[in-house]
């Protein structure tokens, strides 16, 4: 879990790009400039450094309908990973998709939620349907491979589609129990195959234990008045401690 779990839920899903810290936020506000323009608002973009915790902190507080602020942190050797401030947790599908058009290259969509409802309603107990998403771009913005294993409402199901890559463990998906078939420490392995270590701590640090970043803010008149959360606020409701 990456810093513990402790900016849960913004770190339960991690968008990756496989392009530098530089090349991904060029590419990122060039087309958010395009899409912004025509609802009278902009975006800005301003370098962040230091402390990998410091920097998740300038996220909050949480927004709803859509993330006013991005993340974009430089990932390993060659990646950048990206996180927002939506309200119910980062959604990087749309951008991952995106992107990897753009830059014509890989891109992935990681999600981890742990499963804390089981088979009880939600809004009878606080918590979270688990989750485990595995999506895969390659230059395009149709998913080339697709894997998930998730907690539909008390129900598990597992779906795939695309062609399996070929360090897979196929025979994980035939298991009896549905909710292992795809477990976390297998999507971080599939991860880790592409050399983004998403959620491990170090795989954002320099040599002297830096992250590097650019944070992103849409300014000017949003579609829909936002409301806004705390952390906190947004952790308490989903039975995060």
């Amino acid at each position: 879990m990456l810093l513990n779990n402790d900016f849960a839920p913004v770190t339960e899903a991690v968008g990756c790009v496989r392009a530098p810290l530089a090349t991904t936020c060029e590419a990122y506000l060039a087309w958010m400039q395009g899409v912004l323009a025509e609802y009278e608002q902009e975006i800005t973009g301003v370098s962040v450094d230091g402390e990998l915790r410091r920097l998740f902190s300038m996220l909050p507080p949480l927004t709803a309908p859509v993330p006013t602020r991005e993340l974009f942190l430089q990932l390993g050797d060659g990646w950048t990973a990206f996180f927002d401030n939506f309200k119910l947790g980062s959604d990087p599908a749309g951008k991952v998709a995106v992107l990897s058009g753009r830059l014509q290259t890989t891109g992935l969509r990681l999600t981890i939620v742990s499963d804390t409802l089981g088979a009880h309603v939600l809004g009878q107990k606080k918590g979270t349907y688990g989750a485990t998403i595995f999506e895969a771009f390659e230059g395009s913005r149709h998913a080339r491979r697709s894997i998930a294993c998730a907690n539909d409402g008390g129900r598990w199901v597992f779906e795939q589609a695309g062609s399996p890559y070929g360090f897979e463990d196929l025979a994980c998906y035939e298991r009896k129990r549905i909710s292992d078939r795809f477990p976390p420490e297998l999507l971080e392995r599939y991860a880790r195959e592409f050399g983004a270590d998403a959620f491990s701590d170090v795989a954002y640090l320099d040599q002297n234990r830096q992250a590097h970043g650019v944070l992103f803010e849409r300014i000017g008149t949003l579609p829909k008045s936002p409301t806004y959360i705390s952390l906190a606020d947004a952790r308490r409701a989903r039975g995060i401690r």
